[in-house]
């Protein structure tokens, strides 16, 4: 959907550097032996900056995925040489972390071989122009990233704008949202894939059903970009200050309970469901896309009070964090309960509800049992009703057949309702979802 200014050419093998005191002493091998496939620029939010990414650490890391993702794929005392080909005239601002050297036809046009801090830098470049670009890593985040401005910077210092892509939904977005034909919609979102968001909102409305109102959640965590993207994309949606919900969890569990919800980001989210209104609603996390029509689940929610997608069996976990408030002896109705797509009816006591938060401590490691676990043991003597694993999909647990850019999310073979992208390291990113818009958001075109 949008066009890299630059076409990466070669990748070598990481090879080792020789440094002194933090400084790069050794000279690159510019010759060095070249990755047999090459990796793909991600385009990216950096310090409000779009820009097109090159995560080392990332690459590197492959399917090693540790439990810990800061502390996998640094490769820390290598450097990679990658030689990129200009599209475009103008001045290419990069952002390095450690330190690297450009060169263009063997003359060095950049030499910074060691950085203290990640730092944005500049160099004119010319289509067709040739970079031959070395780049260290000594610890931490290992990027370099790119974008590409106007040679004349008072005519655009950044014209990248992937927001631009998007608006030719919202017209069809706010016709559809004068029809409403269902409860409201919760999203709570760190607004860090904001792209994400917005798609995963744009396909509720344009292939599922259209909420009578649309509240969004979390804006203490955005950056000053990632909220310009949310609120031009999603004008209808309410923002919710985050310093009134603290006042209303304040009020309701005093200063304990505002503090988990500071502390722990799926408190607040637990709390956003269950003590902030409205009481009937529909919450959807935002990695979640609606492929098809939700007309079961509307039914099912007509006499039920909480009707949601499934999880695996979590009982034993749920049990275990919240078995002082389920007393019961058998087995846990609500079991396979997740928390990324349900629709709840809560018509209980909202000081009892803070009450009862407040007897678990949040569980870091685990926070689905947590948060989920909390959720499942309330309505597990309600009606409920679980939503067919083979429509409400989820890939982490049953795979997904030639993978996310794969799947035919255009004709959807396999009939889901819904795919959730929970449980991953690493879900899709911006670049990913701006290359899977056109086939999710135009499957309900003409209905």
């Amino acid at each position: 959907m949008f066009e890299c200014p630059f076409e990466l050419i070669s990748c070598s093998w990481p090879c080792p550097i020789e440094q002194k005191e933090g400084m790069w002493t050794s000279v690159p091998a510019w010759d060095a032996p070249l990755l047999p496939l090459l990796p793909q620029p991600q385009l990216e939010i950096v310090d409000d900056a779009w820009c097109w990414m090159l995560n080392w650490s990332d690459i590197f890391q492959c399917e090693l995925k540790a439990w810990a993702p800061v502390t996998s794929g640094e490769m820390r005392g290598f450097y990679v040489i990658f030689s990129l080909q200009m599209k475009k005239d103008g001045i290419l601002i990069f952002r390095d972390t450690d330190g690297c050297i450009i060169r263009h036809r063997a003359n060095t046009k950049y030499h910074h071989p060691s950085s203290p801090q990640p730092s944005w830098f500049e160099c004119v470049v010319k289509t067709g122009d040739y970079l031959d670009i070395a780049q260290r890593h000594l610890q931490g985040e290992w990027i370099w990233g790119a974008y590409l401005a106007h040679a004349d910077k008072s005519v655009a210092a950044e014209p990248l704008d992937p927001a631009r892509a998007l608006t030719i939904y919202l017209e069809r977005i706010q016709d559809r949202l004068c029809h409403p034909n269902g409860p409201p919609l919760k999203m709570y979102t760190n607004g860090h894939t904001p792209i994400r968001s917005v798609v995963a909102l744009y396909s509720m409305i344009l292939n599922g059903y259209i909420p009578s109102a649309v509240y969004l959640f979390g804006e203490h965590q955005w950056s000053k970009r990632e909220r310009e993207i949310l609120m031009t994309l999603l004008p209808f949606a309410s923002i919710i200050p985050t310093d009134q919900i603290h006042s209303r969890l304040h009020s309701l569990g005093g200063s304990s309970l505002v503090e988990m919800a500071q502390h722990y980001w799926f408190v607040m989210k637990m709390c956003v469901s269950l003590l902030y209104p409205p009481d009937e609603c529909c919450m959807m996390d935002d990695d979640v896309f609606i492929l098809d029509p939700l007309d079961d689940a509307l039914r099912a929610f007509q006499t039920n009070d909480l009707v949601y997608a499934p999880d695996l069996d979590c009982s034993r976990g749920y049990v275990a964090t919240w078995g002082m408030i389920y007393e019961s002896t058998q087995p846990l109705r609500t079991a396979n309960f997740n928390a990324g797509l349900f629709w709840m009816r809560n018509t209980k006591d909202q000081y009892w509800l803070a009450t009862q938060a407040l007897q678990a401590p949040p569980t870091p490691n685990y926070p689905f049992y947590w948060e989920q676990g909390f959720i499942a043991v309330i309505f597990a003597n309600d009606n409920t009703f679980e939503l067919p694993c083979q429509q409400y999909f989820s890939p982490v647990i049953d795979g997904l057949p030639l993978g996310v850019l794969g799947y035919d999310y255009a004709h959807n073979p396999c009939g889901f309702a819904c795919i959730h992208f929970n449980g991953f390291l690493k879900k899709p990113s911006n670049s990913t979802v701006l290359y899977l818009a056109p086939q999710i958001l135009n499957r309900g075109k003409d209905r």
